[in-house]
């Protein structure tokens, strides 16, 4: 009677290993080469050397060994694993690493690891042994990292000591230090840089790209390597590292792609590009990606960094137009300095000293040290007898319409006008304003809308004719206004009209004049408009999203005369 691997398998999971293992070693004697038979002997003996080892039978435990070591064996990684990890339980190190395993499955991870170590010490070259060595540092590190005070010193040790494993890679457990590396390289003295450049950017695996999903929110997190390169392009960048920078570059470009939300990538791939020398690419990307970031503050200075290096005397207005957003003051010192220095070079020393004033009433509210070069500002002679302008807030308005004129200088100008204000949705006290506007003078209008502030800023507001920049998304939605500013030019009469027409009202108490256009109820309310009144006002262009077609509505009511 024929038998066949399939058997040897059978009676394995039977558990009948010797006669399985038998059968295997009777399938071997006859086609040595074949590889399905060396893994079914292969299998046998390891289950085998498992089960002596248990019955401290070390004898037999060697035998099968040995006849493990004489058999050829595929090139299956998990049979390789599996075979590596048995062979620990022959050597002089077997009873400690058994204590090690006991230890780890009780969850004390230190003791553990404690006697992995040991037994390493008996069998330099287990590679067994060395891999679940590295498993105990990523748990106890794991650990001490959710400590109350986290103990970073001794997770930073165990990270260098797992360097030195030098265990394969690309791998589960070389991902997971990486995270652990992570997790500390806001730490001052870690360098994530150097860290990365030994355990060598190209082991990044595919799932390292993927954001977490968590089902029971929905939330969705930054990947392994988005949390990673955002961290450690700001260090490289920092250390002016080009070298590195450079070769890192692609990893950065294909965590953008699977991002997310990818600005903060994209914000640091054109800090590396302004670094590496490509001002100009920089310049280009960070505006064709950044066009519902133009509110940030951040953008601005960043877009100024890369004028000042392509020595632009327009750096100073983009850094102008991000101080006029009203960032924070906690985060702008370093850009109210770059703006000081700039008045300096144009020789307005009153503006100079104002921004370094800034800058110091800061530290002292925060508690803050004011850095070294700004210290070295203040102590100069011209400090001492220049009087500060009480503001620069002039400066920053002008700055900010000469910075979105460089910006959008190739972007068409619209004419619209600023329609009624409503609140945003779940933030009643944030308000914003319609804006209705035609890119062609034959076209219908089209209807977007900006926040308050921006309009208070440049003391515009319903009824206003403006000039506006901007485009359409790539993936649809409303046209977003880059740059606005007050028009020098009459509102389309196709837009905006007077009128002085009959009007009606319904029993819901909304108001229609003799040629259709809208009067809504609160208006009607508050003019106390009634049935037969001759009203007259400005009516704009508004769409009727009910009727799917566009019409006019009462912007405002300048009198009402009964009937």
């Amino acid at each position: 009677m024929s038998v066949s691997t399939k058997d040897v398998f059978a009676l394995r999971k039977a558990g009948e290993l010797e006669q399985a293992f038998a059968m295997a070693k009777h399938l071997l004697d006859e086609n040595p080469n074949d590889e399905w038979n060396q893994r079914a002997a292969a299998w046998c003996l390891i289950d085998l050397i498992k089960k002596s080892a248990q019955h401290n039978t070390p004898d037999q435990t060697s035998q099968y060994l040995n006849t493990l070591n004489s058999i050829g064996l595929p090139n299956d990684e998990i049979l390789l694993k599996s075979v590596a990890a048995v062979k620990t339980l022959g050597s002089a190190a077997a009873p400690i690493v058994e204590q090690a395993i006991v230890a780890s499955k009780a969850k004390d991870h230190e003791k553990a690891l404690s006697l992995y170590l040991e037994a390493l010490r008996l069998c330099p070259d287990d590679h067994g042994i060395k891999q679940k060595i590295g498993w105990e540092q990523y748990r106890v590190a794991s650990i001490k990292l959710k400590e109350e005070k986290p103990e970073t010193q001794a997770v930073k040790k165990l990270l260098n000591s797992y360097l030195n494993l030098q265990l394969e890679r690309p791998s589960l457990l070389h991902s997971s230090m990486l995270r652990i590396a992570v997790s500390i390289a806001k730490e001052d003295n870690f360098n994530l840089v150097a860290f990365l450049r030994i355990w060598g950017i190209e082991n990044i695996q595919e799932q390292d790209f993927q954001p977490y999903h968590q089902d029971a929110t929905g939330k969705v997190s930054p990947s392994l390597a988005e949390k990673l390169l955002l961290k450690v392009f700001k260090q490289a960048i920092q250390q002016g590292d080009a070298n590195f920078i450079s070769q890192t570059l692609p990893v950065l470009e294909k965590a953008i792609t699977t991002s997310v939300d990818p600005i903060w990538l994209t914000y640091y791939k054109a800090k590396a590009l302004l670094l590496l020398g490509y001002a100009d690419d920089a310049f280009k990307f960070i505006v064709a990606i950044a066009g519902k970031k133009m509110s940030e503050y951040w953008i601005w200075e960043l877009l100024g960094d890369i004028k000042q290096q392509l020595q632009d005397d327009s750096a100073m207005d983009f850094y102008g137009k991000a101080l006029a957003l009203k960032p924070d003051e906690l985060y702008v010192a370093k850009l109210r300095l770059k703006l000081a220095h700039w008045f300096l070079f144009k020789s307005n020393l009153s503006a100079a000293k104002c921004e370094l004033e800034q800058i110091k009433r800061t530290a002292e509210n925060l508690g803050h040290n004011i850095s070294p070069e700004a210290l070295q500002l203040m102590q100069q002679q011209w400090f001492e007898e220049t009087k500060a302008s009480k503001t620069n807030v002039a400066f920053y308005s002008d700055a900010a319409g000469r910075a979105e004129a460089v910006l959008y200088r190739d972007h068409p100008t619209f004419i619209g006008v600023v329609a009624e204000s409503f609140a945003i949705k779940d933030k009643p006290n944030k308000k914003k304003y319609r804006i209705i506007f035609k890119m062609s003078s034959s076209g219908n209008p089209y209807e977007t809308s900006v926040g308050e502030q921006k309009l208070k800023a440049l003391n515009l507001g319903t009824g206003d004719v403006i000039a506006i920049k901007g485009e359409m998304p790539q993936d649809g939605g409303k046209f977003m206004v880059l740059s606005i500013a007050r028009a020098s030019v009459t509102a389309d009469p196709s837009l905006v009209k007077n009128f002085e027409e009959i009007c009606s009202v319904s029993d819901a108490g909304l108001g229609f004049t003799s040629s259709s256009i809208f009067i809504d109820a609160n208006t009607v309310k508050h003019h106390n408009i009634q049935k037969g009144n001759q009203v007259s006002g400005v009516a704009i262009k508004s769409y009727d999203k009910k009727k799917d077609k566009w019409g006019w509505k009462a912007l405002k009511i300048n009198s009402v005369t009964p009937s």
